[in-house]
C-alpha cells in the first residue's frame, strides 16, 4: 500500500482513506503498545481512541518535504502522546497505589472542617501528615496505658471542651478532669 497516495485521498475527502491508512497501521500500533505500555494495556480501548487522534493531527500536521517518512513522524507522535497519556494516568490516579484524601472531603463525618482548611494553615504538608501519623501512633500507646474514661476526657478536649464543660458532660468534679488532662499532658509530653 502507498501511504503517501492514502494521504493525498485523504485531502481529496475520501472517506475510505483514513480507514484504510488506519488499519494498515494498526500492527505497528499493536506491536508498540504491546512493548511499551505493558503495565497500561488495560487501557487498550483509550490507548486506540489516542491512536486515531494522533494519526488525524498527523494527517493535517504533515508535510510532504519533511525529512521524515510520514510513518515514522506517526510512530514518534504517538509514542510521545502515550507518554503523556501514561504520565497524566499516573499522576491523577493515585487510587491505584496508594491512599489519598481529597481535600474537598470533611475531617471527620461529625465534623464542618473541610481538609482544604486544615491545609491552608500554612505548614507544609508533610509536616501535617508527619504530625498526623505520630498523633495516631501515640492514641494508639495511650489506648494500651488508659482508661476508657481518660480517653473519653481527652477527646472531649480535643473538641475544644474546658474542663468544666467536660466534667458537666461526664457528670464528674472539674478537679478530677483537671487531674486527668495533666496525667495525659505529661504523658504526651514524654512520648
Amino acid at each position: 500500500m502507498n501511504v503517501y497516495e492514502q494521504i493525498y485521498l485523504y485531502f481529496l475527502k475520501d472517506e475510505q482513506a483514513f480507514i484504510e491508512l488506519y488499519n494498515y497501521l494498526y500492527p505497528m500500533i499493536m506491536t508498540l503498545m504491546s512493548r511499551r505500555m505493558a503495565d497500561m494495556y488495560h487501557m487498550k480501548e483509550e490507548m486506540l481512541e489516542i491512536a486515531q487522534q494522533v494519526l488525524f493531527e498527523c494527517l493535517e500536521n504533515s508535510r510532504v518535504d519533511q525529512y521524515w517518512r510520514f510513518v515514522s513522524f506517526y510512530r514518534t507522535s504517538l509514542q510521545n502522546r502515550w507518554n503523556d497519556f501514561y504520565h497524566f494516568e499516573m499522576r491523577h490516579d493515585v487510587s491505584m497505589k496508594y491512599e489519598s484524601i481529597s481535600l474537598d472531603m470533611e475531617i471527620r463525618e461529625d465534623s464542618n472542617t473541610f481538609h482544604y482548611e486544615f491545609v491552608s494553615s500554612g505548614e507544609s504538608i508533610h509536616h501535617q501528615v508527619m504530625v498526623q501519623l505520630e498523633q495516631e501512633r501515640l492514641d494508639q500507646l495511650a489506648q494500651r496505658e488508659f482508661s476508657y474514661l481518660d480517653l473519653n476526657i481527652l477527646s472531649l478536649k480535643r473538641m475544644g471542651m474546658t474542663a468544666i464543660e467536660i466534667a458537666q458532660t461526664l457528670g464528674m468534679e472539674a478537679s478530677r478532669v483537671r487531674y486527668i488532662l495533666s496525667k495525659l499532658k505529661k504523658w504526651y509530653a514524654m512520648h
